[in-house]
């Protein structure tokens, strides 16, 4: 079994094996204790515990107990925050609250901002702006260039903002939320066309 305490209010908590594609709902009490059964086989068990459907944390790859033993999981505290956009000209701000520190967050934090696209395929494509900062500015040209697959009839883009701990390689993710934006046109050239 998985045994672990998240800090903070708690949707639900699963378990999922990474390698072998399997989620298992884990039980969870008052007090944000949880405690989850491995699927037979199991690999690469994570805990997820969800603040919501657009809020969530990814834990560690958990060691596997010894047969009919316990691994403890440590303990995670969630963090939500808005994705702020603010459009200037030619100028792109992504703003956010800070992941807080102390016990269940990363001790150091680096800020991942995925943008979601369709392609011109029809499949799913993003890029990711890494900041140390709660925020990010680019130029609308820059995420153009970035989005060069993009289906040209869609505007639609899905927000993701995440945080991990940059020092700890396969560590845990934390994502504060997500959002729907609409991309602006891109900047015009100076003949009047688009750059």
């Amino acid at each position: 079994e998985i045994h672990g305490r998240a800090l903070g209010p708690l949707l639900r908590v699963s378990l999922v094996d990474v390698g072998r594609h399997v989620q298992r709902p884990a039980q969870l009490e008052s007090d944000g204790r949880y405690r989850a059964k491995l699927p037979p086989f199991a690999r690469e068990p994570r805990v997820f515990l969800y603040a919501s459907d657009e809020s969530w944390v990814e834990s560690k790859i958990l060691e596997l107990p010894p047969e009919g033993g316990v691994t403890e999981a440590p303990p995670y505290a969630l963090w939500t925050s808005p994705i702020d956009v603010a459009v200037d000209a030619d100028q792109i701000r992504f703003n956010w609250a800070p992941i807080p520190e102390g016990e269940g967050y990363p001790a150091r934090r680096r800020y991942s901002l995925l943008v979601r696209f369709k392609k011109d395929d029809g499949e799913l494509g993003e890029v990711s702006f890494i900041s140390m900062e709660p925020g990010r500015t680019t130029s609308l040209g820059e995420l153009h260039e970035l989005l060069l697959q993009r289906d040209a009839t869609s505007v639609d883009v899905t927000l993701e903002l995440r945080a991990y701990d940059p020092g700890i390689k396969d560590g845990p993710l934390w994502v504060a939320g997500r959002r729907p934006w609409k991309l602006p046109p891109p900047p015009k050239a100076p003949d009047g066309g688009a750059r």
